[in-house]
């Protein structure tokens, strides 16, 4: 989303679009595609380069691949360089409405007639025109019309859902986002430019955490094999795969050369997992293997708690589904040995880093921020978090504000917010007197509400109580929120504990079946909600900035 007065975020999200079309492996499928969303945002930048791109793309069979990329992509950031007119800007809107008014009342046609008009006489601003397409196109479908990018580019009120949903869609794309990864080196970098792109003062804290790159987790019982995952930070079964007999776990007796079951019908937690595993180990135990207690099927991984953020469990231990418990009982009962396998490379110092962007207008500070890391695709409950984090950046931006404004994204979230506690022990963020509000993203704000198993609890708001009567009006068109001024869940654990005046937002996990789980993908995740919480934020923080300028 960009805004008329910031033309850098206009470029730096169209170019993202081009790299993207013309990644390794491109076709012309796509890159025609493309260009047929991008049309009248070219037709508004410059009308010679958007005929020029034209005739090339009709043309797209008659050039080798690589000088077609070359010359298309030099024409369209030629485009990009051009600063739109107003006439440029009403040329490209009287074309859009050429394929839409057809299909209107002649009422329509006639408010219509009268907004463009308005727009060309500088008596209304051009996002008011573009939302009036966007209104029109859901009564009226036109899937030409709704796939141009012109749509949203100029955009500069609240968050679009089809762009928090395509940032939501880009976090997916990278992989698996576990702390000192590729895929999370990648996120920070993506992070670290669209922040720059925009103007902000962009910086990293770096550091290092053990780690282990998974290549394997599975439970063998004759010629059955069952995936597991391993608990945080994996003790390795080595060069060869562990075998013994299930023994129950047992608060006495002894564990002496068995696999342990342990069966958590009721929760399971990373300081659990870290008791169970030690008694084991000092029983003499030769590995543990934890039941889910999740119903339907699913493996949830636990967030690793020391000791086993620095240095690996005493034994190999795994997570395995609740489908499989009658075979496993059955095993217990006949002793039948079975096979654990945890495989993978251990890295005693995996680099990874927290992304800083802020924007120092004088005054005090108002903090946002959210975790980028987590144990699989995360599409929810990290992706989420992300879209709006850098959606509210991006608005951020391109406002006068009365106040300064620090953006933090943290990794290590899922090792013990590790990375979170080394921002707070930097000299990167403001002292808590010096910060109105520190305000916290946390995980599922984009969960699809009809994915949860059960009614459980929701949208939960938690805020500290010299922030609680501040925000509670601007977020209680939030369906089904709570909030709540103690208990807090997740990393805004931490920003409290510090002494922060505070507001974090997350949708409660106890009803979303996939939470921490490989089935977090872009189906779970509902542009609508982005959009509401987006925007209600938004409102929050118009309200801060009022209030400082009243104090």
């Amino acid at each position: 989303m960009a805004s008329t007065n910031n033309p850098t975020l206009l470029r730096s999200d169209a170019q993202r679009r081009l790299n993207l079309v013309f990644s390794p492996g491109w076709r012309r499928a796509d890159v025609i595609e493309f260009h047929r969303r991008e049309k009248f945002l070219l037709l508004a930048l410059d009308e010679s380069s958007y005929r020029e791109l034209g005739t090339l793309v009709g043309n797209i069979a008659d050039h080798p691949p690589d000088s077609f990329a070359t010359e298309y992509s030099r024409l369209f950031q030629q485009a990009l360089e051009c600063n739109a007119s107003l006439g440029s800007h009403f040329n490209s809107l009287q074309h859009m409405y050429g394929f839409l008014g057809k299909q209107l009342s002649s009422s329509s046609q006639e408010h219509f007639q009268e907004t463009l008009e308005a727009f060309y006489q500088q008596q209304l601003a051009l996002p008011d025109v573009l939302r009036l397409f966007r209104e029109t196109l859901k009564d009226h479908p036109d899937s030409y019309l709704a796939d141009q990018t012109y749509l949203d580019a100029f955009t500069d009120q609240h968050p679009d859902p089809g762009t928090l949903y395509r940032d939501v869609k880009t976090y997916c794309d990278y992989g698996i986002h576990r702390t000192g990864t590729s895929t999370d080196h990648q996120t920070a970098q993506w992070l670290h430019d669209e922040l720059q792109a925009v103007g902000l003062d962009t910086g990293t804290l770096e550091w290092t955490v053990p780690q282990f790159h998974l290549d394997r987790c599975d439970l063998s019982i004759g010629e059955q094999r069952f995936e597991a995952f391993p608990c945080w930070l994996p003790c390795a079964t080595e060069a060869k795969p562990l075998q013994a007999p299930l023994a129950y776990w047992s608060e006495k007796g002894s564990l002496a050369e068995t696999i342990v079951l342990f069966d958590s019908s009721s929760g399971l937690t990373g300081d659990q997992i870290n008791t169970v595993v030690q008694d084991a180990h000092t029983r003499s135990a030769l590995a543990v293997l934890f039941v889910d207690p999740d119903p339907g099927g699913s493996i949830a991984a636990c967030n690793s708690r020391p000791p086993c953020v620095e240095q690996p469990q005493s034994l190999p231990c795994a997570i395995i589904s609740r489908n499989h418990l009658d075979i496993l009982k059955a095993t217990v009962v006949e002793q039948t040995p079975v096979t654990l396998r945890i495989e993978g490379t251990h890295d005693p110092r995996a680099s990874t880093r927290n992304v800083l962007g802020k924007l120092d207008r004088g005054g005090r500070w108002i903090v946002v921020s959210t975790p980028i890391s987590g144990w699989f695709g995360c599409a929810a409950e990290r992706g989420s978090g992300v879209a709006i984090w850098l959606a509210l950046a991006r608005w951020i931006a391109q406002r006068e504000t009365s106040c300064s404004y620090l953006f933090v994204a943290n990794s290590g979230h899922e090792l013990n917010y590790r990375g979170a506690e080394l921002t707070f022990e930097s000299d990167l963020v403001p002292s808590p007197t010096e910060t109105i509000c520190w305000i916290h993203l946390g995980a599922n704000l984009g969960a699809s509400l009809s994915t949860r198993a059960n009614p459980g609890p929701g949208l939960q708001i938690m805020a500290t109580t010299e922030i609680a009567p501040h925000v509670a009006g601007e977020l209680d068109s939030l369906a089904g929120s709570e909030l709540i001024t103690s208990g807090f869940l997740g990393e805004m654990v931490n920003v409290a504990a510090h002494d922060y005046p505070a507001l974090g937002l997350l949708h409660h996990p106890e009803a979303l079946p996939w939470f921490h789980t490989d089935q977090d993908t872009l189906e779970q995740v509902d542009p609508q909600a982005l959009e509401s919480i987006a925007q209600a934020v938004q409102a929050m923080l118009s309200g801060l900035e009022a209030g400082v300028r009243h104090d």
